[in-house]
């Protein structure tokens, strides 16, 4: 392998790291440190080492988004806040240096890889913490932001201080998380990279041990493809993959409990954050609430629906109550646009 793809290699597996992982609560006194490190080395590469050709439609659409979001900033008068519109410029600068250096091509297949052979790994950390629980309670600990305790081994986390939740989270700082991570990777591995059953099968499986309920709905969906998919053989062997689901059976009635059971469940103050971003955006249609303005009138909105700590999960409805209509568009044109771009084929065996 050349140099210049390890380096690759290891710029995607960075920003993997940086976008969602815990690892910079662990390592939070050099967390700044090192993402300055990693910023300048993108810089150093990108424009001292590497030659890079831009596309005139590129340019144009990164400055309308940066454009957009400055005028967001006089508009709302979000002046207290502009540390935090700072941050926006510089992930947005971080995002301009990672795919002026990396090709789409390159990126979708190393970052397949990563969360295959990740995936793999976390699904024996999940055994092990199935069958050896003590072994978790030994385990150092650490807490995100938002309070959250966690014990880990640093490159993996297992959610919850005195009882683990039975979730595979992996790095990240809920099992939700990882399943957009694998998901995504497995869109790729089945219509773009097309390589074996196995690596999809770790990938499949790896989902299902987050047992996130939108991560088997879609799986349910990625299921029925291939069920009426007539070139694929193995098309009715698929719900074999359940099976773990048959076998952790007593561990599933623990998650529900903790997901359901009550007045205070997970599924219930989701939906009732997704409710009050519809009301923010609502009252704020075209420019948003803005970042002052969302925080009050978001938790005013979810205590109203009876939310015990409101809190906003779904990232399509609070960005247009953040943001607004006119700037979500912008963002997600690119994310429809990158999708449209890929030569997806349905035509192939998926399994």
């Amino acid at each position: 392998m050349k140099t210049t793809n390890i380096i690759k290699h290891f710029l995607v597996i960075c920003s993997i790291f940086l976008s969602g992982s815990l690892l910079p609560f662990v390592f939070s006194s050099g967390y700044s440190s090192f993402l300055l490190l990693f910023t300048g080395l993108l810089t150093f590469i990108v424009f001292v080492l590497h030659k890079t050709t831009y596309k005139v439609n590129f340019l144009i659409f990164l400055f309308l988004i940066i454009a957009f979001l400055g005028i967001l900033f006089f508009i709302r008068e979000d002046f207290q806040s502009v540390s935090t519109y700072f941050g926006f410029y510089f992930r947005f600068f971080i995002a301009f240096l990672l795919v002026s250096l990396i090709d789409r091509d390159f990126f979708i297949r190393s970052y397949t890889n990563f969360f295959v052979y990740y995936g793999f790994f976390s699904l024996i950390m999940y055994v092990i913490g199935l069958i050896f629980p003590e072994f978790i309670y030994s385990l150092p600990t650490s807490y995100n932001d938002a309070g959250t305790g966690y014990r880990h081994l640093y490159i993996y986390f297992y959610q919850g201080i005195e009882l683990w939740n039975f979730r595979n989270a992996g790095i990240f700082w809920e099992a939700g998380a990882f399943q957009v991570f694998l998901v995504l990777a497995l869109i790729f591995e089945s219509f773009i990279l097309k390589g074996n059953k196995i690596r999809r099968i770790i990938l499949i499986l790896s989902i299902i041990s987050t047992f996130s309920i939108i991560g088997i709905v879609i799986l349910g969906l990625f299921v029925g493809l291939f069920l009426f998919n007539k070139k694929s053989k193995m098309a009715f062997l698929t719900p074999i993959l359940l099976i773990p689901l048959v076998l952790t059976n007593g561990y599933i009635q623990d998650i529900m409990d903790a997901k359901f059971a009550g007045n205070h469940s997970s599924g219930n103050e989701r939906l009732v954050g997704q409710i009050a971003d519809i009301k923010v955006w609502t009252d704020y249609p075209l420019f948003g609430a803005g970042l002052e303005r969302y925080e009050q009138v978001f938790k005013a909105y979810g205590y109203e629906l009876g939310a015990e700590i409101p809190t906003s999960t779904n990232s399509f409805t609070g960005m247009m109550a953040l943001n607004g209509l006119l700037y979500s568009l912008l963002i997600f044109t690119s994310l429809f646009l990158f999708v449209f771009s890929l030569k997806i084929s349905l035509k192939e065996k998926l399994l």
